[in-house]
């Protein structure tokens, strides 16, 4: 596995949609192994005992399915069309922004100023951003 030295900085294209700004980024995956986790997904009962809500969104780990991921991995045709869904600066533990300040502090195209521990997009030219991880 390679290392990763930080500060790590990736080009990204800026994606403006209904839902808010979206960067498409291509990163290394011993990056991913170093910061991501994911949000397994949970049920909790509700209070008034009416049902459940369902939190997080990542599936059980299920040990068939990771032999078919497997299988399917190592065939000489496969590929991988989908692009993988990371959300930038979250706790799953608290199910919000870690630095809602990183928001906050942001120019007016929603762009980080803020040099703190989290993720950031900087405008680097007129239509050119560079997505960065300090530490």
């Amino acid at each position: 596995m390679t290392d990763i030295e930080f500060p790590f900085s990736a080009p990204a294209i800026r994606i403006d949609q209904c839902l808010g700004t979206f960067y498409a980024v291509v990163l290394p995956s011993e990056l991913l192994l170093h910061v991501a986790e994911s949000d397994q997904i949970r049920a909790k009962t509700r209070p008034d005992g009416s049902g459940y809500d369902l939190d997080g969104t990542q599936r059980f780990i299920k040990d068939s399915r990771l032999e078919e991921i497997a299988d399917y991995i190592n065939r000489v045709d496969s590929s991988f069309p989908n692009s993988i869904i990371l959300a930038a600066n979250y706790d799953s533990n608290i199910g919000f922004d870690r630095d809602e300040s990183e928001y906050i502090n942001s120019d007016d195209e929603g762009i980080s100023t803020d040099k703190s521990k989290a993720w950031f997009v900087k405008k680097s030219g007129k239509e050119h951003y560079t997505l960065n991880h300090p530490d």
